[in-house]
C-alpha cells in the first residue's frame, strides 16, 4: 500500500482555521515591527545583496540580556572528544537540551552540567579574588 505523503503532511487541511492563524501572525509581526521601530530597538530592511528580496530585519534585545545568545550561538549536537579541534557543545546548551528531555538519565546529566557550570564560575571567582587580594597588598 502506497502512502500519500501529500495528504499525510498537509497540515493546512487538518487545521481549518489556518488562514486566520496566518493572518493573525502577519498582523502581530507587523505590530511588533512598528513597536520596536518606534522604541529604537529595530533596524528594518537592511540590504545584504543586490536584489530587493535580499533584506533582513535586525531586532535588538529589550534590556541587553545575553541569555538568548547563550542558547543560539555556535550550538552543535555532537560530542567532540578532541578539545583542541572542532566545535563542541556549550554547557548551557547541554543543560537546556537535557533538562527538556523526559528521561531520568538526561535530566541527571542536566543537573550535573549545571553543577559543573556553577563550579567553574565559583572557581573563577575565587581565582579573581585571590589575584585582586594579591595586587591590593602592593597598593597600600
Amino acid at each position: 500500500m502506497a502512502v500519500d505523503y501529500e495528504a499525510e503532511y498537509n497540515n493546512r487541511a487538518r487545521v481549518p482555521e489556518h488562514a486566520e492563524i496566518f493572518a493573525r501572525w502577519i498582523r502581530e509581526g507587523e505590530d511588533y515591527r512598528v513597536e520596536t521601530l518606534k522604541t529604537g530597538r529595530a533596524e528594518l530592511g537592511l540590504s545584504y545583496g543586490d536584489t530587493p528580496r535580499q533584506t533582513v530585519d535586525l531586532f535588538f534585545s529589550a534590556a541587553g540580556e545575553t541569555a538568548p545568545l547563550v542558547f543560539t550561538i555556535l550550538v552543535t549536537q555532537t560530542l567532540n572528544k578532541n578539545l583542541f579541534s572542532g566545535a563542541n557543545t556549550a554547557l548551557s546548551t547541554l543543560i537546556f537540551q537535557n533538562a527538556t528531555q523526559p528521561y531520568t538519565g538526561a535530566q541527571a546529566r542536566a543537573w550535573g552540567s549545571a553543577l559543573t557550570l556553577i563550579a567553574i564560575a565559583f572557581i573563577l571567582m575565587i581565582v579573581a579574588r585571590l589575584i585582586t587580594a594579591r595586587f591590593a597588598r602592593y597598593d597600600r
